[in-house]
C-alpha cells in the first residue's frame, strides 16, 4: 500500500518524532550533523542532470562548494554547503562505467580527488575538488555485498578508509583513500530499513557516526566512522520531497548540516 505522506526524524540516543500512517515504497533519508565545519547550506532538487548542473554552476557563482549529489525517485539533489575547505571543484558524467574511471584517472592526474559517485538516469556522475586532504585514492567496484565486505577488509587492513559508497548497474562502488580525518571504521547492512535504525541507534552508542548510507540490490548499507570531528548527529527520513525539505530545514534552525543523503526502499 503506497502512502501520500510519511515522515520521520531520529537524534542520536533519542526518538523525537514518529508520526505513521502506512509504509511507502521509496524514501528519502538524510544524515545531519554537528561539527562539519559548514558555515551554510543548501539544497537543490531538478529533475535532469542538466538541470541540476545549472544549479550547481550558480552556486559555484555564490560561493559554495557541491558536497554530495543524490539520485532517486526521477530527481537529481545536490547538497551544496560553505566552509567545506575545498578549493576548486568539478563534476564529470558518462554513460559507460569504463569510460567513467577513465575520467576519474584524469581529474586526479590534474590534482583534483574525487569526492561523490552517483549512479542515476543511466549515467555515472562524479564530484571532484581539491583540497580535501586526500591520499592515494582508489576507486574499486564488486558485484555481491559478500565481495563488498571482502573488498573492504582488504584495503581497511592498507590504512585506506571509505569516503564514499554507491551502487548501480548491478555494481557497488567504493572509493577509498587514506585520510587522517577518520581514526576507524565498520560497516552495517540491513533488507529492512526498521532494523537498519536500531543498527544506527547502536552504533552512535558505541562511538560511531553514520558518514555514508547507500540503498542497493534490496539492502541497506551503512559505513559508520570515528574520528569525524562531528559532535552530535541525527537523520531525517520521509518519502514525499516536500516534507524531506521541510525536516532538513528544521534541522538547519537547530544548527546541523546535511552531511549524506541517501535514498531507497522502506
Amino acid at each position: 500500500m503506497m502512502l501520500k505522506k510519511r515522515w520521520l526524524s531520529l537524534c542520536m540516543g533519542a526518538l523525537l518524532a514518529v508520526p505513521t500512517m502506512g509504509f511507502a515504497e521509496h524514501i528519502w533519508v538524510g544524515v545531519m550533523s554537528k561539527g562539519s565545519g559548514f558555515s551554510t547550506q543548501g539544497v537543490e532538487g531538478r529533475k535532469y542532470l542538466s538541470g541540476i548542473a545549472n544549479r550547481i554552476e550558480n552556486r559555484w557563482q555564490r560561493g559554495y562548494q557541491l558536497v554530495d549529489l543524490e539520485y532517486g525517485y526521477h530527481r537529481w539533489i545536490g547538497v551544496f554547503a560553505k566552509g567545506t575547505g575545498y578549493t576548486k571543484q568539478g563534476y564529470a558524467s558518462s554513460r559507460d562505467y569504463g569510460d567513467f574511471v577513465e575520467i576519474i584517472k584524469k581529474r586526479q592526474k590534474k590534482g583534483f580527488d574525487l569526492i561523490d559517485v552517483e549512479y542515476g538516469d543511466t549515467k555515472w556522475v562524479g564530484v571532484f575538488a581539491k583540497g580535501t586532504g586526500f591520499k592515494g585514492q582508489i576507486v574499486s567496484s564488486v558485484e555481491t555485498l559478500g565481495d563488498l565486505r571482502k573488498k573492504i577488509n582488504t584495503y581497511w587492513k592498507e590504512g585506506y578508509k571509505i569516503i564514499d559508497l554507491e551502487y548501480g548497474e548491478g555494481e557497488w562502488v567504493v572509493l577509498f583513500a587514506k585520510s587522517a580525518r577518520y581514526t576507524e571504521q565498520v560497516i552495517s547492512m540491513s533488507d529492512e530499513w526498521d532494523q537498519f535504525q536500531e543498527i544506527v541507534q547502536q552504533r552512535w552508542k558505541e562511538g560511531f557516526y553514520l558518514s555514508q548510507v547507500e540503498y542497493g540490490f534490496g539492502y541497506w548499507v551503512g559505513v559508520f566512522s570515528k574520528g569525524t570531528g562531528y559532535t552530535s548527529q541525527a537523520y531525517v527520513s520521509a518519502d514525499d520531497y516536500e516534507d524531506f525539505i521541510a525536516l532538513v530545514q528544521k534541522r538547519w534552525e537547530q544548527g546541523y548540516y546535511l552531511v549524506n543523503l541517501g535514498d531507497g526502499k522502506d
